[in-house]
């Protein structure tokens, strides 16, 4: 637990009797609790999917998307099998790898 975190704790504590000042510690706390949210680990960029022919990470795969008018937005309704690569062109439907995989495969 950072330090901020602990001050902005012990102050909601302190002014619990105090309401106008217990708003205040309140607002800081949240305010420090979402600074003190750890980030998100980046992904793996040896886990992208990659063109098995190419190694491209340029690939697409085709969807259907249907409007819906309660929301007033598109919502994927299916995923199609077929996935093309960008960069060579080829279908690539039998599917993608791993970019570990391509590299370990073409080293």
């Amino acid at each position: 637990m950072s330090e901020a975190l602990k001050r902005a704790a012990q102050a909601v504590v302190v002014n619990w009797a105090h309401p106008g000042e217990l708003a205040a510690a309140v607002r800081t706390l949240a305010l420090v609790l979402q600074d003190d949210t750890p980030p998100k680990p980046a992904p793996d960029l040896l886990d992208t999917p990659v063109c098995p022919y190419c190694g491209s990470d340029s690939v697409t795969q085709d969807a259907t998307a249907a409007y819906n008018p309660d929301s007033g937005k598109w919502e994927l309704v299916d995923i199609c099998d077929t996935v093309w690569c960008n960069t060579c062109g080829r279908d690539t439907s039998r599917g993608t790898i791993p970019r570990r995989e391509y590299e370990a495969a073409h080293r």
